[in-house]
Order: C-alpha cells, then structure tokens, then sequence
C-alpha cells in the first residue's frame, strides 16, 4: 500500500477511535464486577446490585458478534466472584472472532466452562444449522435453570442469524431463503427483524419466557438504531413486543404482492397462525411457540445497555477533536434508507466544508440498505463500500478538483468489520483511489449500478480492512476537507 495521504490516515484514527470506545471485553470488564457473592453492573451511572445464592450457578449463555468479547471481559470480572459459587453456560459466535491475543486471553478458568461455539463463517450472516444446535444448548440451559440460578445473556448485533430456533411448519433453508429474500429487495432491518421473531420460537421473549432462573440479565451492545430491544437480536429475552402475525404477512406481501416468491411453506404457517390466532386455541399456539413453563417462582428480567451507534459517534468526535479537527455529528435514530442516497448526501455535506471554515469534519452512524440487482448482474461488495462509491461519484459530478481532493477523504467502515460477503469493513476515497481509478479507466457508475464496489477499491488500493473487532454498533463515517492543507 503506498503511504496514506493525511486526512486518510486522521479519518482512520477517528475510526478507530470509534470502534474502541465500544469494544465489548472493556464494556463489560468497567461496569461489571463482583465481590463475593455480590455482582454488581454500572448501568448510566446508577450502581444495580444483585445477592447471588450461595448454592446458585451463574449460567452465562449469549449470541452476536461481539459476545465472544463479552465473554472475555467478563472473565476478568469473575475474578472477584466467591470460589463456591459455579459458572456454566454456552454462547454462540462467528467464525473468526474466537482467537484471543496473547496479551488478552480469558481470565478466569471458570469462564472456560462456558463453552463457545463458532456457529456461521465469518462475513456470512445467516443462520447455520450448526447455530440451531447451538441455540438448543442455550434453550435447555435456560429451561434447567433453578430459581436459585442467575442467567446472564450476553447480546450483541448478529444474534439474529446465531441463535435461531425455526417455528413448526418451517425449515431452516425455507427460513433462511425468507430473510435472504427480504435483504435482496432492500428491506429495513426493522422488517427483517419483524419477520425472524415470527418466525423463531426462540426470539421475541421466547427465551425469556423458558428460563426457569429466578433472574435473567441481559447484556446489550446494540446494533440497531434507536436501540429497541425488540429488534437487538429480535428480542430473545424482550417479552413486551410479540409477535404480530398480520405484521408478518404485509411485511411480505409488499415485497411479494403475488405470493410466489417466498416459500410456500411460510405463508401456509403464517396463515395458520394467524387462524389459531384468532380463536380459542390461540393459547395453545402461544404455549406452543414458546414452550413456556408453569412453575412458582418469577424470573425477574432486566437489560441494561452497554453501548450503542451514539457511543462510537461521541468518541470518534473526541479524537477528531484531538486530530485538530472542528466537527459535526449525527447517530441516525431510524432507518436510513439507501446507500446510495446516504453517501451522495454526505458527499455534498463534504465538498460543502469549503464554505464552512469552522467545520473541518463530518462524522455520522447508522446503517443503510441496499437493493440488489438482479443476480446476473450482480457483483461483490457491502453496504459501506457501496455507499463510498456513491460519494465518490457524487463528488466528481459535482467537479472536485484535484486539489479538493487532496484536502478530502470520504471514509465508510462497519465497526464489527464486516461489509457484505467480503474480508472489509468498508471503503474510502481520496486523492490517491481518484487518480488510480482514472489511470485504470475503471467507471464508478458501472460498478456502483451492479454494486461491485469491492473489486473497484481493491483495484484502487482503498478497501478498509480491519479484521474482525469484537464489537458492532451499526456503522461509522468520517468525512474530511481539510482547508489548512
């Protein structure tokens, strides 16, 4: 790689500093702690306190992308833990996120009694039959739970596709082909998550409603914008938002008015639900959809937020501060809408700091979406490195000069480091990717048009790697134009 001009390398910096303020094992390890047989979480400054029993276990179980890094951090803080009390559990992860560095091993012997599963490869974030058999373990841990047991969830962004438990009546290839479908045609997350609830009897307080324990505790790092814990992970311990089956249906009918693209199977389940529903044996579908148990004691449910999007947008804001920069900031609180669209918009806030001397930098979160073409056209890349396409042609048609350019980066980056099915978290551009991709006579609207975004900043030498982070909250943009250049 040749050397980063400058505002490339401040607009990494801001990224990183980003990602850093929400990595998983440091949340956990600063708010959460025990002394003896007290544990204690810091959840916004107020001190939440819980008595463990003497003759309790802590069962620990958990999904997402960063939950391996969860399991780490908390790993430090059962060293306080009295020696008599047991820990177990089991969590499932990505592929990739499992190898600890020499200087950041697990901690505590006890934490290698929860076991980790790798449950999908790395940059494919759909269910796997493995993640079914992972999410069996989770459920019979929950359901073996004692009320004298506490169950500590640990959840973070991608639990969706990691702890999965299809309803009767459905497969998991015929699931998985649903929630692919839905992403083919744009989909809000809000939609995707809507529909995987309905169609899973573990999500949507599914798993609250089978744990036995007397507490269940959930640890978020959340995903999505607006942080509703219905939609982190679709809600497995999140008891307050069912399933709404109507919901379900005009999710896929707007995208399928004709019913014939998504599996038969799932509109004849979703109907009989939604019969079973509407009549007298509508208990016995909710029984039967969560398997929940009657039994004396009432697990008492708490979640408490880590971190989220607006965490990583505040502390790259500190950095960029550090780096000599005056910025603005925005967290998206809904969805954005299309990568594109997203990164045109940001490439005339960019080009627009000319007129702002007092502004030297953008810095936002979120999450776009993007709308596949058709598969014959289709090429490789994610969401961020689609969206700085999208602002890369967007600055040219607006007339950047070189010597914009050389004062300007455009930076788009997932802080799980994931981006599609690709080995990059996202994408920049600046004064070196716009002389590479004419000396090549590569077109950023050809590729933008068949969203192959990956090989254009691979043959321009400005894809984002960062390997996998152990973290995710939603995604991150730094856009510079530095006028004291």
């Amino acid at each position: 790689m040749s050397q980063l001009q400058k505002t490339t390398e401040d607009a990494i910096a801001i990224f990183q500093a980003g990602v850093h303020a929400v990595q998983a094992d440091r949340l956990v390890r600063e708010r959460l702690s025990f002394d003896g047989k007290q544990m204690q979480i810091d959840d916004s400054g107020e001190k939440n306190r819980w008595e463990l029993h003497q003759e309790g276990r802590l069962i620990v179980v958990g999904a997402g992308k960063a939950t391996f890094g969860m399991l780490k951090g908390l790993s430090v803080s059962l060293r306080g833990l009295d020696s008599e009390i047991s820990v177990a559990g089991h969590v499932n992860v990505p592929e990739g996120t499992t190898t600890a560095s020499e200087n950041d091993p697990i901690s505590d012997k006890r934490a290698n009694s929860v076991t980790v599963l790798p449950a999908r490869p790395a940059g494919v974030n759909e269910p796997t039959e493995l993640a079914v058999r992972g999410t069996k373990k989770i459920i019979e841990l929950c359901e073996g739970a004692r009320p004298i047991d506490t169950v500590l969830f640990l959840l973070s962004g991608g639990a969706s596709a990691l702890l999965t438990s299809p309803i009767e009546g459905i497969t998991l290839a015929e699931k998985v082909q649903t929630t692919r479908l839905l992403s083919h045609y744009g989909a809000a997350i809000e939609e995707l998550n809507a529909v995987r609830r309905g169609l899973s009897t573990v999500k949507a307080g599914g798993l609250a409603n089978r744990c036995r324990a007397g507490r269940l505790i959930t640890l978020v790092i959340s995903d999505v914008l607006g942080d509703s814990l219905a939609t982190i992970g679709s809600g497995p311990t999140w008891v307050n938002n069912p399933p709404n089956i109507s919901e379900i249906r005009e999710i896929l009918l707007k995208y399928d008015k004709n019913q014939s693209q998504f599996p038969r199977a799932v509109y004849q389940t979703l109907a009989r639900l939604a019969s079973e529903e509407s009549s007298s044996r509508s208990q016995s579908w909710l029984t039967k959809r969560f398997s929940k148990k009657q039994h004396d004691n009432q697990c008492e449910l708490v979640h408490i937020m880590l971190a989220n999007n607006a965490t990583a947008v505040d502390a790259a804001g500190v950095e960029a501060v550090r780096l000599g920069y005056a910025y603005w900031m925005e967290s998206a609180r809904q969805s954005e809408g299309a990568a594109e669209d997203v990164g045109r918009r940001l490439a005339r806030q960019c080009i627009g700091l000319k007129s702002q001397p007092n502004i030297s930098c953008i810095i936002s979160g979120g999450e776009p979406t993007v709308t596949l073409p058709e598969e014959s056209r289709r090429g490789r890349g994610g969401r961020n490195q689609q969206l700085t396409l999208a602002a890369l042609n967007e600055l040219e048609k607006l007339g950047a000069t070189t010597s914009d350019w050389e004062r300007m980066t455009v930076l788009s980056g997932g802080t799980d480091g994931e981006d599609g099915p690709t080995d990059a978290a996202g994408a920049w551009c600046d004064a070196h990717t716009v002389a590479s991709y004419q000396d090549q006579k590569l077109s950023p609207q050809s590729h933008l048009e068949r969203c192959d975004a990956y090989p254009f900043f691979k043959n321009t030498d400005s894809l984002f790697i960062t390997g996998p982070t152990h973290t995710n909250v939603c995604d991150l943009r730094v856009a510079i134009y530095d006028q004291t250049q």
